[in-house]
């Protein structure tokens, strides 16, 4: 198996299928109040940088960052379910930190559901840590926040967030 996750648009073909299936999942586990997911048309916006996993040259996941002034937030990480279960959403997520730290941020945060379990895991796994809620999310009881420290590589040279300008 060959798996890459690199930058795309995300208004490809590929890309727009893996947030439709994104949003079908979303949609069967939450009402409409309680989804906070990045709408399509969003993913083109300039300060949301898109990530698509392939399997053997077939996309099975994807990913973002969406870059604040403190922190990078990590949106719409989503596996097909049938790629589910090999921790391929680490690897997304390793990517993800990896772009994060290349921008020179040292903190990354996320929402997620509770109605999504295997998602909670893998943050977990991946070393992430509940946190209060932050940004502009609505107060939701469905909603789960968490937050990683991004470890520093002092051979990097990255100290601080860049300039967005």
């Amino acid at each position: 198996m060959t798996l890459t996750i690199e930058r795309e648009p995300a208004d490809t073909e590929d890309a727009i299928l893996l947030l439709q299936a994104r949003d079908a999942e979303n949609f069967d586990l939450y009402a409409p109040e309680e989804r906070f997911a990045v709408p399509l048309d969003k993913h083109v916006d300039g300060n949301l940088i898109f990530y698509v996993a392939r399997e053997n040259g077939r996309p099975i996941g994807c990913g973002a960052l969406q870059r604040h002034d403190l922190y990078c937030e990590m949106k719409s990480v989503f596996l097909l379910p049938e790629t589910r279960g090999k921790r391929l959403g680490l690897k997304i997520i390793a990517a993800l930190e990896e772009a994060a730290r290349a921008l020179g941020y040292k903190e990354v945060r996320l929402e997620t559901g509770i109605r999504s379990p295997w998602a909670i895991r893998t943050y977990e796994r991946a070393g992430y840590d509940r946190c209060e809620r932050f940004g502009d999310y609505p107060v939701a009881e469905t909603s789960v926040y968490m937050m990683k420290q991004l470890p520093f590589d002092g051979a990097s040279g990255l100290t601080a967030v860049p300039d967005r300008n």
